[in-house]
């Protein structure tokens, strides 16, 4: 037991070798994967949706609450929702389209079953939906004018993680402030 070295008690255990280079190796491995995560936690979102320009949201403006049947005929939905459109976009356009907005929702809403409503994928799909949908009876602004081309960016589908619930707006989100079915 000669390279062995011998504790209080007399047990011989044997001498570490390598301990400084073992050390040295965890520490830059740890470095690498911190530094790795912290480039994907930073460039990682801004590469995905690439080509996507700032979006400067206004404040929400509320809507009086709904209460519609539900697909099955049985069942009701109580539901008040709030939109937050582009910045630019007045809220008196959304007073003088609110019949159309209203009945643009209603006609969605009752198109639903309570099945449809009870997952948040389908949630988050109503939202969606009920965004284009009022989307498709405000006004477009003059530069927006359709002239006949379509964009092929406009009209893709939106990915699962993008932020809001419309490409172009004039409302890019829909908000549930109450939800309730019976």
């Amino acid at each position: 037991m000669a390279d062995a070295k011998k504790d209080d008690k007399g047990e011989g255990k044997p001498a570490k070798k390598g301990g400084i280079g073992k050390l040295l190796v965890i520490v830059v491995v740890a470095l690498v994967l911190a530094g790795g995560g912290y480039f994907m936690m930073s460039h990682g979102k801004d590469t995905k949706h690439k080509g996507t320009k700032k979006v400067e949201l206004g404040e929400g403006i509320p809507l009086k609450e709904l209460l519609v049947n539900l697909s099955d005929g049985q069942t009701y939905l109580k539901t008040e929702i709030g939109l937050v459109c582009l910045k630019d976009f007045s809220k008196d356009a959304i007073d003088k389209n609110s019949i159309l907005i209203n009945d643009a929702i209603i006609m969605r809403l009752k198109s639903k079953s309570p099945q449809d409503l009870s997952t948040q994928a389908g949630l988050k799909l109503l939202k969606r939906q009920l965004c284009a949908d009022i989307n498709s009876v405000l006004p477009k602004k003059d530069d927006d004018a359709d002239d006949g081309s379509a964009d092929p960016k406009k009209d893709a589908p939106l990915d699962a993680d993008y932020p809001y619930d419309s490409k172009s707006g004039p409302v890019m989100k829909v908000l549930f402030n109450s939800f309730a079915t019976q």
